[in-house]
């Protein structure tokens, strides 16, 4: 099965690290390499990039012409609303999917893809997908696992969250996992969406990816690591 809509929100004007949706990882801006790995994945119906800069739009139509003229990806100008520093973006994907009604066929199922994952695979997203509807979720997130000691720090004092450094035992010992959102793939009904004014509903399925694969750009020191490890697996 696909979902029917995979959104790849593009904003510009980044603070930390200016354009970085045209960064590099390889030969591809991130933005293309979202847009290749759901491409590749062939478990999504319709790509939509949605930007509210026109030189990002631009930048694709060149490379995926042919996908753009058959509606296989559709290139979306976002409105000033949903491009502010502090908008939100599920807020943004209701809008969209308001916008798309009666363009597309089927609004079922989303699934939401940040272009600042660039070592998500279309095999990650193959696999999220088939989780996603074998499992029969309402929404689904991907996550990497850790162990590390979390620590808290309010009002110039410390204190721990995840364990007893008075009884402090083996992180191998540890009884609960943790789990932490990694900001590559979510997928979710546009009803619940709707319903919920959120991607996620209550009790979300998850999908596992390495420390490696969860990789999120948000400075050049990010983007180095990545394009160094896309390098090395390559």
């Amino acid at each position: 099965m696909k979902i029917d809509i995979g959104v790849i929100p593009a904003r510009s004007g980044s603070k930390g690290l200016k354009d970085k949706n045209l960064k590099k990882i390889g030969d591809l801006t991130l933005i293309e390499n979202s847009v290749q790995s759901l491409l590749d994945s062939k478990a999504i119906q319709t790509i939509v990039v949605t930007s509210d800069s026109e030189h990002y739009l631009d930048s694709l139509r060149e490379r995926y012409n042919q996908e753009i003229e058959i509606d296989k990806i559709l290139l979306h100008h976002r409105n000033i609303e949903h491009a502010r520093d502090n908008s939100e973006v599920d807020p943004m994907l209701i809008s969209l999917m308001n916008e798309l009604k009666g363009r597309l066929p089927v609004l079922e199922t989303i699934g939401l893809f940040y272009p600042t994952s660039p070592l998500r695979t279309a095999i990650h997203v193959r696999e999220a997908v088939d989780c996603f509807f074998t499992e029969q979720y309402e929404s689904l997130l991907s996550v990497e696992t850790f162990s590390d000691y979390i620590w808290k720090e309010e009002e110039g004092a410390i204190s721990p969250i995840n364990y007893d450094p008075m009884n402090r035992v083996s992180r191998q010992y540890h009884k609960t996992r943790y789990l932490r959102e990694n900001k590559s793939i979510y997928l979710f009904y546009t009803e619940n969406l709707v319903a919920n004014k959120s991607r996620l509903t209550k009790y979300p399925g998850y999908y596992v990816m390495s420390k490696l694969a969860s990789i999120d750009v948000d400075s050049q020191e990010d983007l180095t690591i990545a394009n160094l490890i896309k390098g090395f697996e390559d």
